[in-house]
């Protein structure tokens, strides 16, 4: 399977893509999502994951989430000037949330801050360790859009992971570029997971051989083979791809023009192209697309 740039916390930003309505409730009890918001609401060098309207046990407020793939001293510190600055601005109660996939060491709960002996404000949030979770429960319901996840969770066993990729595939259907962006997901978390045993991890990445083809049927791809058919160019693969790789951020993050230039001039191999490719559709700003590319 192509051997991606992990940038985890860009493609699990990427899974709440779409998917926030049906994984967040999934994650954090009585939670409803409405909308996402897109509005900056924090300035540089400050950067909100995801913000959206909800309902939290029928009651409307403001969704934040974090994501983290590693142990934070001043992650509760970071929410809590998040949360000020929402409350601020949207005039609603704000529930913050930080997402872990991987295991670390958790912010104990909740913050508390002290003037001598005496505390003046409590900060409570919520915190999910998806390898705490138990995998064969989304599994047994059915929930398709967690299945990019399960990877990270508890209990889970090739059998399982293969079942998910089946549905996965059914799911989705014609739809094959949503199904390459969960398959892609998914291998990225399968990377680092230390919840399945070697064996079973090694049998899920060669099931997962089957899906490459997906993410060979990559519009940007075609589009520059068909141009390089037309003008009579025959040019090595790996340049090829090299090549989309600057267009696509020369396109939509100029500003890392340059940095993507010294990222491809070090792979050689196609497959680690090929994820570069794909991550870089995926991201959303250009900070997520910098992440990708200093990986």
């Amino acid at each position: 399977m192509i051997q991606q740039p992990q940038a985890y916390d860009s493609s699990l930003k990427t899974l709440l893509e779409g998917l926030a309505g049906q994984v967040l409730p999934e994650l954090v009890s009585g939670v409803e999502v409405e909308a996402e918001l897109n509005d900056e609401i924090l300035k540089p060098p400050l950067r909100a994951d995801r913000v959206y309207t909800a309902l939290w046990r029928g009651v409307p407020c403001i969704l934040h989430v974090e994501l983290e793939t590693k142990a934070s001293t001043n992650i509760a510190h970071r929410l809590l000037e998040y949360n000020a600055i929402l409350y601020k601005k949207h005039k609603k109660p704000v529930v913050s949330v930080v997402i872990y996939p991987f295991r670390v060491k958790l912010p104990r709960l909740p913050l508390c801050i002290f003037v001598g002996s005496q505390e003046i404000h409590t900060f409570w949030y919520h915190v999910i360790a998806l390898w705490k979770l138990r995998a064969r429960s989304y599994l047994n319901r059915g929930v398709v859009g967690m299945y990019a996840l399960l990877p990270t969770m508890r209990g889970a066993t090739y059998e399982m992971l293969k079942q998910a990729l089946d549905e996965m595939k059914a799911f989705y259907g014609e739809n094959r570029r949503r199904l390459a962006e969960q398959i892609l997901l998914f291998d990225t978390f399968l990377q680092r997971s230390d919840t399945l045993s070697i064996v079973d991890k090694y049998k899920v990445q060669e099931y997962l051989d089957m899906f490459d083809s997906l993410l060979d049927e990559s519009r940007i791809v075609k589009k520059k083979a068909a141009e390089a058919e037309a003008k009579g160019r025959v040019e090595g693969e790996i340049e090829t791809l090299r090549q989309v790789i600057v267009e696509i951020v020369q396109t939509h993050f100029p500003v890392l023009a340059q940095l993507a230039q010294q990222k491809v001039t070090k792979l050689s191999d196609s497959r680690q192209l090929h994820g570069l490719i794909m991550q870089l559709t995926l991201a959303r700003d250009e900070a997520a697309a910098r992440d990708v590319l200093n990986v």
